[in-house]
């Protein structure tokens, strides 16, 4: 009996951290357009945002540097409402071989860890699913962890060495 329970238990804390995961999926915008990136606000746990007006998408090449400088005005992202934002990437010339990373941001200091961009994340959204680590540049604060919805474990949260 305690092994059925516990058996219970454990796939019930998995539903529950997997329903927490997809919440955002659900109330994701309806269609999506290849010319965008969208990003869904942590709303829940210790990575929740509140209380900003705007989220800016900061984007840089691994091997050319920033696109735009931190939230410079052509970082700022769109509110679709209900928590969804996007940024229009149409002016920026991606390397098709480039290796890119961002991080989705706001004007309070809340920020997700650095994300790996490829073209195939056009039209994606991230989406943060709770979980949170050491920020790479500052290691007295931490970062959600962001997540690209549709491209799997093939594009993925850059691996970073921290500040300590």
């Amino acid at each position: 009996m305690k092994r059925v329970l516990c058996v219970f238990f454990v796939l019930l804390l998995a539903a529950s951290c997997l329903a927490a995961f997809s919440a955002s999926a659900d109330e994701a915008p309806e269609a999506t357009e290849p010319g965008y990136l969208y990003f869904a606000v942590p709303t829940e746990g210790s990575v929740a945002w509140s209380n900003f007006s705007m989220v800016y998408c900061h984007i840089w090449s691994k091997t050319g540097g920033d696109i735009y400088g931190w939230q410079e005005k052509n970082e700022r992202c769109e509110d679709l409402g209900n928590g969804f934002w996007r940024y229009d990437v149409s002016a920026i010339e991606f390397d098709p071989e480039g290796e890119y990373s961002l991080i989705f941001s706001n004007e309070n200091g809340m920020q997700t860890y650095n994300l790996n961009v490829t073209s195939s994340c056009l039209g994606d959204i991230a989406v943060c699913g709770g979980d949170t680590t050491v920020n790479p540049v500052d290691g007295e604060k931490s970062c959600a962890i962001a997540r690209w919805m549709n491209a799997g474990d093939r594009v993925h949260p850059a691996i970073e060495i921290d500040s300590n």
